[in-house]
């Protein structure tokens, strides 16, 4: 039996088609409804590219644009008012996964090791579904093919490179330092860069990003600003963050999360640690600075950020791939390695993360009974045909009922993530969403402030702000708990 054509057989015929349909009909998660309503906002009440700007929803204007994109093509195919949720989000989905294997058959025809093309869609489709198409999930699979245009034999394509890492630290602010980790893989893969080249395609992107700024998108850079804010970066001290980190991480078990939810990063530390060993023996003292650098600095990123999100430490997994791929050109055993990290990850990723999964099972229990809600909501009180609703909810809300936000930002985080530890009311961003929510005299409010009858994550931040609870209870009557609370304004 030719054990290499049974498992390319196991490999092409079902973990590979399994993967691809799973990762299309596993739930939008929360996150990504914001993202998406935001833009369907900036898409309806806006003209663009203004409205990229002027819906906001507290990611840079790159991560607006690829989920523009993802609204617009789904919105072709199921008109997003429909309220048709399901096969919205197949087509979201669907459009994400093309993207992504675009992407993966242009890296791995210039990364190039044993099942290159499996090895990453899998990194990146088997994963959790609520890091799928996170802004750090893209700005690692942007980042790779950046790495890949440095193998290109026209150079030219290395001002498309550095133009492409610009980009990267558009899609979340702080994913700009990956430019870093992209330098280091080039190098350590053996390819070269046009320093001259790079560098004028990243400055010309730049530049271009702050005339768009100066003319178009007058709020884009004070809120990206003010992200790094609403974030807490910066929140604690050094000792506390290490504190936090220990209680929050190393005491739950972070290999186990990082394999259950990003189980490429594991195979990767596992690389790593092969190839520094590698390195050591031969005394390349620049290669083994350069993996260090290069897994450093996705590490730094997501301590910056503070919260320790399992998301948040998915840009490691550039480090991750590229030690993978290092350590199968070096080996002659390559493609074991590949089949084994692959037939490692796939039963965990079928029986947590996939349609099919226990996660992802009770993700979509969570969701469908939201959906059902909206749906009795907007028979009730046709919250779809005002003109704008004061959303004091996580953001979500705009998807279901779709009216604008009567505030610049669909979610209030500025005033939502204002304490007494982590003070924000002397940011003008602060005031404005304040003194939105304070004058506020439409029909109803849709928040998420005694919990519903879900989920009650969100209203804490509003609960502290006495004058605006009071504002609430002297004009509005709470007629409704399901999953968000709809008020309506009271009669004279």
């Amino acid at each position: 039996m030719d054990l290499k054509k049974v498992f390319e057989a196991l490999l092409y015929l079902i973990i590979l088609p399994f993967t691809a349909i799973s990762f299309i009909l596993t739930p939008l998660t929360n996150d990504t409804r914001i993202f998406l309503s935001s833009e369907a906002i900036a898409d309806t009440f806006y003209k663009l590219p203004y409205g990229w700007d002027a819906a906001y929803e507290v990611k840079p204007i790159g991560n607006r644009i690829v989920n523009w994109v993802l609204y617009k093509v789904a919105n072709a195919f199921v008109p997003f008012t429909s309220n048709d949720y399901t096969h919205f989000g197949y087509v979201v989905k669907l459009t994400a996964l093309i993207i992504l294997i675009a992407c993966c058959w242009y890296i791995s025809r210039r990364i190039k090791f044993p099942y290159a093309f499996p090895f990453l869609f899998i990194a990146f489709a088997c994963e959790a579904n609520f890091g799928i198409i996170m802004s750090e999930w893209f700005a690692v699979l942007f980042s790779l093919v950046a790495i890949g245009l440095c193998f290109e034999k026209n150079r030219n394509w290395q001002y498309v490179a550095g133009a492409i890492c610009l980009c990267v630290g558009l899609l979340k602010s702080i994913t700009v330092l990956m430019v870093i980790p992209v330098i280091c893989a080039v190098l350590l893969l053996g390819g070269t860069i046009d320093w001259k080249k790079a560098i004028a395609g990243y400055l010309v992107a730049g530049i271009t990003f702050l005339i768009a700024c100066l003319t178009v998108w007058p709020y884009s850079i004070s809120d990206m600003l003010m992200s790094r804010m609403i974030a807490h970066v910066g929140m604690y001290d050094y000792t506390t963050l290490l504190q936090w980190f220990w209680m929050t991480q190393a005491r739950s078990n972070l290999p186990l999360q990082l394999w259950l939810f990003v189980p490429a990063i594991d195979i990767g530390i596992v690389a790593c640690g092969f190839m520094l060993l590698y390195y050591s023996k031969k005394r390349d003292l620049t290669k083994t600075l350069l993996i260090g650098m290069m897994w450093a600095v996705p590490v730094a990123i997501v301590f910056v950020q503070s919260e320790f999100i399992i998301y948040h430490y998915i840009v490691i997994l550039l480090a991750a791939i590229v030690s993978v791929a290092l350590i199968t050109i070096k080996s002659r055993q390559g493609a074991v390695l590949i089949i084994v990290a692959i037939l490692l990850v796939f039963p965990s990723y079928v029986a947590i993360n996939s349609v099919a999964g226990s996660f992802t099972t009770y993700e979509y229990t969570f969701w469908h009974q939201k959906e059902q809600n909206a749906d009795l909501i907007n028979a009730q009180y046709n919250l779809i045909n005002q003109s704008s609703i004061l959303y004091l909810d996580p953001g979500d809300a705009s998807y279901y009922f779709h009216a604008n936000s009567s505030c610049h930002y669909i979610t209030p985080m500025p005033v939502e993530r204002s304490t007494d530890e982590w003070n924000l009311t002397a940011l003008w961003q602060y005031n404005d969403t304040h003194n939105c929510i304070m004058s506020y005299q439409g029909e109803y409010i849709v928040a998420d402030i005694n919990g519903g009858m879900v989920t009650g994550y969100y209203g804490k931040g509003i609960l502290i702000r006495k004058e605006i609870t009071d504002m609430i209870k002297a004009n509005y009557t709470l007629e409704d708990s399901k999953s968000w609370d709809v008020y309506k304004r009271k009669t004279l």
